[in-house]
């Protein structure tokens, strides 16, 4: 499961270059991305008898704090979905965007998008949970405000931010989701901002 997140990483990182060689075709060729490696997973979970598919590997042994994968069947529809819109959108910008001289730069942060929503479905480990949502809003940020030599999608660009940083609680007695589900749902009554210096860093790209 792992590799679902670091293959598109890479593919975030070599986006820039495939443009350069195949402009045509790297949209294709990234598109697939996403399909195939939800897909695999799926294929995976099926050969397996439906059985929870769960990965552990030591991150912060000096806190206790595992990095957790964990794909039940809620999971895995999540993946299926995120893996078949993904690969639409990479595939439809390539055609929309392909007079873009700034295309390698949006599929960057699409993989890097794609990357943290894998992350966020899959997570076991609220640490791992508030990287991959952060990013989430992170990487929102820069997609929504892409233009942004445009007024309105610097403006746009600011929402991703307010909306999406929720207030986080640790769980009780642990740092892992599987085995301490909360009560009530983490949330808080303040309006928090974490996202504020951003946009106040960012707002203004020109």
């Amino acid at each position: 499961m792992l590799s679902l997140l670091v293959v598109h990483l890479i593919a975030a990182l070599a986006a820039p270059l495939l443009l350069r060689l195949s402009r045509r075709g790297a949209p294709w060729l990234l598109g697939a991305v996403p399909m195939v490696t939800a897909g695999s997973l799926l294929l995976r979970w099926v050969r397996g008898e439906f059985q929870v598919l769960e990965a552990r590997w030591e991150w912060l042994p000096q806190l206790g704090v595992e990095l957790a994968l964990r794909a039940d069947g809620l999971s895995l529809l999540m993946v299926g979905l995120i893996g078949l819109v993904g690969g639409l959108v990479v595939l439809h910008a390539g055609l929309y965007l392909a007079k873009s001289s700034h295309l390698g730069r949006f599929y960057f942060l699409i993989f890097v998008f794609l990357a943290a929503m894998f992350g966020l479905v899959l997570a076991d480990n609220l640490w791992l949970l508030f990287i991959c949502w952060e990013l989430t809003s992170i990487a929102s940020f820069f997609l929504i405000g892409f233009q942004h030599e445009k007024g309105y999608a610097r403006d746009a660009a600011a929402w991703p931010c307010s909306a999406a940083s929720p207030c986080w609680r640790p769980w009780a007695g642990s740092w892992e989701g599987a085995s301490n589900r909360p009560r009530r749902f983490p949330c808080c009554s303040s309006r928090v901002r974490p996202c504020s210096r951003i946009r106040s860093t960012c707002g203004r790209w020109g």
